[in-house]
């Protein structure tokens, strides 16, 4: 499958992008010709990474119970593979969703069981927290939004998303040659995911979200090639220094292939605020009408406390005392 076909660039932005440029370094690095890699996909149920390995063999390994074929339920933190299993181990966001005090074990069972290397993106966060208070903000937004947290940003903001230093001091206690790469821009990433969750409630903006992202993905990269620092880390870790070598020129390779600048932001700016405008007056619009039906149920409310005033001074007057038996007759009569 190209990785331009409307399949692949029709995923949420984010998705396709950590994908997109993982497959690129691959193909330019760790690939040799047009073999057919062995690839070990942590955390990766019911993800993509076959649809951009189709011609590989992908393994996924996920805590969850599933009959998918190449598919091994088990915990990545204790893999039950040889050493040197798979020619590649990718990991995709799942990082963060790790807890701290098992990370490192994550990272050295993922390098035991490669045979070249270790591929593993996760959203970033810097010295001033950049990316932990994009990811706040963009909750509340959700919660505003949805009438709750979003489960994964939720996640993240519980368990701490790691540092660039952190990762780093890691690696080094580790011993390993790594690359680092960033991907998404903080801005274009927190307006995009707030279209996408504002077409969680809304039609019109769930169609200007698939419009905008499957636009970011076919200008990929351009909008990808050369970030210094973004919402995601995108780590290559190499088993040895020829293949750091390798990946290094894949790495310039991508920001050859880049185009003139393409900005989505204010594409994706203008939508947001459309959305937001237009949410707002169907908002004010509604709660018009709650108001005018309130009036009428209050007035409605009050005219049916004086009938049954009126009612209840009728059945306690004295004529309606003296005729009860009449009608009580009558009433008998009318069964006959």
């Amino acid at each position: 499958m190209k990785l331009n076909s409307p399949k692949l660039t029709g995923l949420p932005f984010d998705l396709y992008t950590r994908h997109y440029i993982v497959s690129k370094i691959v193909n330019n690095s760790v690939r040799s010709g047009k073999e057919a890699l062995t690839i070990l996909d942590l955390g990766g149920y019911a993800g993509k990474t076959s649809d951009f390995f189709e011609h590989d063999k992908t393994t996924v390994l996920d805590i969850y119970d599933s009959r998918e074929d190449n598919y091994v339920k088990g915990d990545a933190t204790n893999l039950a593979f040889q050493d040197s299993s798979f020619d590649l181990v990718t990991s995709f966001d799942v990082y963060e969703h790790i807890p701290r005090d098992q990370r490192q074990k994550f990272i050295t069972e993922s390098v035991r069981v490669s045979k070249r290397a270790v591929i593993i993106t996760m959203p970033i966060d810097d010295e001033k927290n950049t990316t932990s208070k994009a990811e706040i903000t963009l909750n509340k937004f959700y919660k505003s939004v949805a009438g709750k947290d979003h489960p994964w940003l939720k996640e993240h903001i519980e368990y701490g998303i790691p540092t660039d230093k952190e990762v780093q001091i890691l690696f080094k206690k580790l011993g390993l040659s790594y690359v680092r790469i960033a991907s998404n821009r903080i801005a274009d990433w927190k307006l995009i995911e707030s279209l996408n969750f504002l077409g969680t409630v809304d039609g019109n903006a769930l169609q200007d979200a698939i419009h905008v992202n499957s636009l970011y993905n076919l200008n990929a990269d351009t909008l990808e090639t050369g970030l210094e620092t973004g919402y995601r880390g995108i780590y290559i870790i190499a088993k040895n220094k020829s293949y750091l070598k390798q990946v290094e020129e894949g790495i310039r390779q991508l920001k050859e292939d880049s185009h003139p600048m393409f900005d989505i932001h204010d594409v994706a700016l203008d939508l947001v605020i459309q959305q937001v405008a237009s949410l707002f007056k169907t908002t004010k619009f509604q709660a018009k009408q709650i108001k005018s039906l309130s009036t009428e149920n209050h007035k409605l409310n009050e005219d049916i406390s004086k009938l049954q005033s009126i009612i209840g001074l009728f059945e306690n007057s004295l004529s309606w005392k003296i005729t009860k038996p009449i009608r009580l007759v009558k009433s008998i009569m009318r069964r006959k």
